[in-house]
């Protein structure tokens, strides 16, 4: 009997890391990444030259208005992409743990874990000589994050 329960016990601590590996890393790494791009390198500055650099060498020379138009949907869709994927995973993570309770309230808790990321990405922001803090950028993380719950909460259904 104890060798039956032994390898139950194996069992159980095999899928729970395999849980943690398959559900909560992509989570947590995902996070990392959008935290670590709200760091100089990926300021409007830096990924304004990049930009540029692509810009030209596809479509050849680009008037500054067209550039600074493209460049700010690049950067605000990010943003909002960014953030609908986090939300959808931190959701894909908290459903595998909180299976009884109801779908909506895994979308809302990923959503909240996804916010506080947008909350606490945009004040390290202030503190980055290249980057600012902006209000408009939490809201397109917000909405990013809003679209990114609801799609998994109704794909649920």
């Amino acid at each position: 009997m104890s060798a039956m329960l032994e390898t139950e016990v194996r069992r159980e601590t095999t899928r729970r890391l395999r849980n943690i590996l398959w559900y909560w890393v992509p989570a947590v790494a995902w996070m990392a990444m959008v935290l670590f791009a709200s760091s100089d390198p990926f300021s409007a500055k830096h990924t304004g030259e990049i930009l540029r650099a692509v810009l030209t060498w596809i479509v050849g020379q680009v008037d500054a208005a067209t550039f600074g138009l493209v460049h700010f949907l690049i950067r605000k869709s990010a943003h909002f992409i960014e953030y609908a994927i986090l939300s959808a995973l931190w959701f894909r993570a908290i459903r595998v743990h909180l299976g009884s309770l109801w779908r909506i309230r895994w979308a809302l808790l990923g959503l909240a874990i996804s916010l506080s990321a947008a909350i606490l990405d945009e004040w390290h922001q202030s503190f980055v000589p290249l980057r600012d803090s902006s209000f408009r950028d939490w809201l397109t993380d917000v909405l990013g994050g809003s679209v990114g719950a609801a799609i998994c909460a109704f794909a649920r259904r």
